[in-house]
């Protein structure tokens, strides 16, 4: 599977989130990138863990989601985004979608001060 997106720019921080959906086998599927001739990969990765919510069965989920850090080398350029599979995992159950996003929150903080304007006294 091959996800084809175009990164204008973007904040310090910059990556993008790869979650890949339903794998039947834990472990068996991961995210990588191209961009030209430079290979990204992902640097970091968040697991789905088993759950056991309301006291019922634990459920075992595949899901994870991987993290592909960006830099001002891939401004402007279209990143080629592809899940990397073992054989155990059938390639048409696993699923993905590319989001771009930024850790920390690029918030901008301007301060403003607001002054009331001097009267001069021969008015």
């Amino acid at each position: 599977m091959v996800i084809h997106c175009d990164y204008q720019r973007g904040p310090s921080g910059s990556y993008l989130a790869v979650p890949i959906f339903d794998q039947r086998v834990p472990e068996a599927v991961y995210a990588a990138a191209r961009c030209g001739d430079r290979y990204l990969g992902a640097a970091r990765r968040a697991p789905s863990y088993p759950c056991n919510g309301w006291e019922g069965g634990v459920c075992w989920g595949g899901n994870c989601t991987c993290f592909i850090p960006l830099d001002k080398r891939v401004q402007g350029k279209t990143i080629d985004v592809v899940l990397l599979g073992l054989k155990e995992c059938a390639g048409e159950n696993s699923s993905s979608e590319v989001w771009v996003t930024a850790y920390p929150s690029p918030h901008i903080c301007k301060r403003v001060t607001l002054a009331a304007p001097q009267l001069s006294a021969t008015g």
